[in-house]
Formats: structure tokens, sequence, C-alpha cells
């Protein structure tokens, strides 16, 4: 896969993500793809569709704005913070790690690691 395509599908599956396209979400990923999200595994196609619906049920208004993106081979990391507005209209921002790896063009893994963010409340 090219460092191009790599970005592509990782911007897709945010920008997925950020729309509440599930089934858009899970056409980056492979059959047999796993997802971590802090503590908690996802596996298959099934689990990562889980995975993305309860995000959108949690945070309906979210925006994942990357800071950097760095790609080695079928390898990527990429920084972003995940910004979000809850129904009350406070307003959060938590920064976050994903480490992808790419096999057939899609995604075979990757893993959210969460940093410490913070709630504006009004």
């Amino acid at each position: 896969m090219s460092e191009k395509e790599i970005r592509a599908s990782i911007h897709g599956v945010c920008d997925a993500l950020m729309g509440g396209d599930v089934e858009k979400v899970l056409t980056f990923f492979t059959e047999d793809a796993t997802l971590v999200w802090g503590s908690f595994a996802f596996e298959d196609r099934q689990g990562i569709k889980r995975w993305t619906t309860e995000l959108g049920e949690i945070f309906p208004k979210m925006q994942l704005r990357t800071m950097s993106l760095r790609i080695r081979g079928n390898r990527a990391t990429q920084l972003f913070s995940l910004e979000i507005v809850l129904p009350d209209d406070q307003r959060g921002w938590l920064p976050c790690t994903a480490e992808y790896d790419f096999r057939h063009e899609s995604i075979q893994h990757v893993k959210f690691t969460l940093s410490y963010g913070y709630i504006i409340v009004k």
C-alpha cells in the first residue's frame, strides 16, 4: 500500500466516524480486523461495528483533528484530538494516539491510546 493510500484510508475512517456512517467505517477494515480502544478490544467487523455505533451514541457531535501522521511501510501512527460536544452543550477534548497495521489495502489492526483530556462546563 502506498503512503498516499494509507493516508486516504485513515482520513476516510475519521470522516466516516465524524459523519456517523458506520457502514463506511467498516469498509476500511479487513473481515478479521481488531480494534483496541483503551482497555476494550473489539474483534472482526461485527465488533468494530458495535464500537463505532456506541461511540456515535456517546458522542453524537465529534471532530477528530489530526495533529500528526507518520507512516512507515504498512504501519502508521496518528496523533489526534477527539473534540466532542455533549447533549447538554458541554465540550470536551481528548488527545489520542492511533497505531494502525495494514494488510491487503485495509486496516488489519488499530490500537487507540487515550490520554487525559477535559470537559469545559458552561
